[in-house]
């Protein structure tokens, strides 16, 4: 079964071993940095 990164405007094909899964969404790498440095940030109080 193939998956598709569950941002929007990225939407690439993800095999099993490059994607991460995040709340039941899986993301490809890059996205799933994006997000992860967004919380972060938020739990350090930097927004």
């Amino acid at each position: 079964m193939t998956y598709h990164c569950a941002v929007v405007n990225c939407g690439k094909v993800l095999e099993e071993k490059e994607s991460i899964e995040l709340n039941g969404e899986k993301y490809c790498k890059e996205c799933a940095t994006l997000i992860m440095r967004d919380i972060v940030a938020r739990l350090m109080g930097e927004t």
